[in-house]
């Protein structure tokens, strides 16, 4: 069948937020470049529609005990969602209390890797902001995602003395020992990929990667209105910031299509039970049928976030897959290396490259030239400032850090060839750099509470 993208419509980006959406029941939509994602933890209990009442539009109540949060607790493809209403953290020992308000801060960085730009970036920003402050920096690298290395290095971190420890983690589950043995050492943490809520950490400052998928795949749904195949290519299947954005994709494809047949309910969670189902069967299987919502994914590589595996994994899919239409990158370093499969192989005006990260000025321009469809707002830049900045807050203007949500968000934008030029700045390497609100849990529960 002919696959024809959608060229004349200007397929609208709608963000539905959590937070309205459980304390009003539903939300209108607003354009999803200029709306900001909101701080979100998971309830634990169940309810959903009697037998007969499916296409009914669920309670504010429901909408908090919703099933796709009963998995959220468990389940790192869902990391970052949650009910709007927050639970108290301010139980949790977190080590604040061997806080001292002075300006001479050691910052002990653990990293992940240093495998692209977006890597390069978190240590570039961390580097530059401590240097404004005058705090000193060790920056520890933990190979290319070695967890035994990370503990490692936390550990040497803690022998150091150092005042506050930041992590990107390798393993989210591996790790929580590591964190809990900053934290017994009487030494903070603040995350940069989410922990389970329980998890001692501060607060982790990130994107929350779920949404921003969610909207890459929304957009990428209403591009197309005939039945389409489809490939995706992942960071590294498992990780914890992979697959939120595998499962984000395949859910606002969902939502996408249902917008399209206008049979879309106004508030994101079942579509992101549907989009989840499909998810667990991709991972299962490595496809997935997805023919209800006019398409088939057929297959999946890992591109380790980098520019040559992201081509490596492109030549095996296309190979063995020559009728894709539509490639869901996780991120755009990968996705560059998927526009140069495309030259080489004369696909480019046969096969769209969508993803949602992480925005930098590369990506931008791909964007800019029609080479890749979309790019999400994940500013390696902005997220060491606010890292370090929040630091600068607890330890310099005594910011009361005891009960902050288990993440506090990054703007969440997706930009297009319509609307890149909003953070698009020639002569920089990572685009520009929106900064954040810090609110603690109180501050976001009243705000929800008044509607």
């Amino acid at each position: 069948m002919k696959k024809t993208p959608l060229a004349m419509l200007a397929p609208v980006l709608t963000l539905f937020i959590l937070t309205l959406a459980a304390c009003g029941g539903g939300a209108s939509g607003t354009a999803a470049s200029t709306t900001e994602a909101p701080a979100t933890t998971a309830p634990a209990n169940t309810s959903q529609p009697a037998a007969g009442q499916e296409d009914r539009i669920l309670s504010a109540e429901e909408l908090k005990n919703h099933e796709i949060y009963t998995y959220a607790p468990t389940d790192n493809a869902l990391n970052g969602i949650g009910a709007s209403i927050q639970n108290d953290r301010s139980a949790i020992y977190k080590a604040l209390d061997n806080v001292e308000q002075k300006s001479d801060v050691v910052v002990g960085w653990s990293e992940a890797a240093m495998v692209s730009a977006f890597f390069a970036g978190l240590k570039q920003g961390a580097e530059q902001f401590c240097g404004e402050y005058g705090y000193e920096l060790k920056y520890l690298v933990a190979n290319d995602f070695d967890s035994n290395k990370q503990s490692s290095d936390i550990e040497a971190l803690i022998t150091q003395g150092v005042d506050i420890i930041v992590i990107n983690p390798v393993d989210y589950q591996a790790q929580i020992v590591d964190v809990q043995k900053a934290v017994d050492a009487g030494i903070p943490v603040i995350s940069v990929v989410p922990f389970e809520e329980s998890v001692p950490v501060i607060t982790t400052i990130s994107p929350i990667d779920y949404n921003g998928a969610f909207l890459a795949g929304q957009y990428a749904a209403k591009m197309y209105e005939d039945p389409i195949d489809i490939v995706m290519i992942a960071g590294v299947l498992g990780h914890a910031v992979t697959n939120p954005r595998m499962n984000g994709m395949l859910a606002g494809w969902v939502y996408g299509k249902q917008e399209m047949a206008g049979t879309a309910k106004p508030y994101w969670e079942d579509a992101m039970l549907e989009g989840y189902n499909y998810y667990l069967e991709l991972v299962r299987t490595g496809k997935v049928d997805m023919s209800k919502y006019d398409a088939q994914i057929l297959g999946i590589a890992d591109g380790n976030w980098e520019d040559a595996a992201g081509m490596t994994a492109t030549e095996n899919l296309l190979t063995a897959h020559p009728t894709v239409s539509l490639i869901l990158s996780e991120n755009d370093q990968m996705g560059a290396g998927s526009v140069k499969v495309l030259e080489q192989r004369g696909l480019s005006d046969q096969i769209k490259i969508v993803t949602p990260a992480d925005g930098d000025t590369s990506a931008l321009k791909l964007v800019a030239d029609g080479k890749l469809v979309s790019t999400g707002y994940n500013n390696p830049i902005a997220i060491s400032k606010a890292v370090v900045t929040f630091i600068h807050m607890i330890f310099e203007e005594g910011f009361d850090a005891n009960n902050m949500p288990r993440i506090t968000p990054m703007p969440l934008r997706l930009f297009t060839k319509d609307n890149y030029t909003e953070v698009y700045e020639e002569g920089t390497v990572y685009s520009k750099v929106i900064d954040i609100d810090y609110q603690t849990i109180d501050e976001i529960n009243a705000a929800v509470l008044a509607g």
